[in-house]
């Protein structure tokens, strides 16, 4: 569980409940959600600063 956000989950769930269509990603590793995200009908957008983690 990220520091960042330690009730993360929590938030998550309130965004598939309250049906948000488009989740922007900026910290952490976007992979642990993005497919949670995807099956609910959610866009995922990953911002990303330079191209090396875009890449990664």
């Amino acid at each position: 569980m990220p520091l960042q956000y330690p009730d993360i989950e929590q938030h998550m769930n309130i965004i598939a409940k309250v049906g948000v269509k488009v989740v922007f990603t900026s910290a952490g590793n976007p992979a642990t959600w993005t497919g949670w995200l995807k099956e609910r009908g959610i866009t995922v957008v990953h911002v990303v600063a330079n191209l090396k983690f875009a890449l990664k």
